[in-house]
């Protein structure tokens, strides 16, 4: 892979632009995938608030892809702190997926590509909490996700099939929850933390 990317910002004390562009060439010669080369073109601004406990943020992107064609993505999100060390946080994000070259190409005797497989897609939003005091944080957060054209690589139930194969899910949703409790900073401990994550 080779790229560049370039960016700019302008900012004051409750604001913040941004713009930019990269660029993305991805080339791949292999015995088994075979020879292959795309390029893709990302295009992006964005913009943040401050003011005071309470920051925002909203930005998009165009994505264009020499094998895909164009698609876009977007984001915003805000942010509370309404006393020192609690953090209150929301977001929803569209976000989207290329297949990679061994999702279209690759081929073993268990295994088989699909050279028609599309982008993946997403919309997610979520919620969280953060609090940090002295030397323990702990946060909590959950979400849900829907998700369309999501590629995964499956199997039959039938034992004698041993062919796991590449394919886009014409729709699979997830809710899930994630939390954390740890302590830090002492001389004694870099860091002990205990994590919970649930997804349905």
């Amino acid at each position: 892979t080779s790229g560049a990317h370039i960016e700019g910002s302008w900012s004051n004390e409750w604001s913040k632009t941004m713009v930019g562009t990269d660029v993305r060439d991805e080339y791949i010669r292999s015995s088994n995938i075979g020879k292959h080369n795309r390029v893709q073109v990302r295009y992006f601004a964005e913009q943040r608030f401050y003011y005071h406990g309470l920051s925002a943020a909203v930005g998009a992107a165009g994505i264009w892809n020499l094998q895909f064609g164009h698609d876009w993505s977007a984001g915003a999100n805000i942010g509370y702190e309404p006393i020192q060390g609690l953090h209150l946080f929301a977001n929803v994000n569209r976000a989207i997926r290329v297949p990679t070259f061994t999702d279209l190409y690759y081929h073993s005797a268990t295994q088989q590509s699909d050279s028609l497989a599309k982008p993946e897609k997403a919309l997610q939003t979520e919620l969280s909490i953060q609090y940090t005091k002295g030397h323990w944080y702990a946060s909590a957060t959950g979400y849900y996700r829907w998700g369309r054209e999501i590629i995964d690589w499956i199997k039959e139930p039938d034992p004698a099939v041993v062919t796991w194969r590449c394919t886009n899910n014409s729709k699979v949703n997830a809710a899930g929850v994630e939390a954390t409790v740890g302590v830090q900073g002492y001389e004694w401990i870099q860091r002990i933390e205990l994590r919970y994550a649930f997804c349905d």
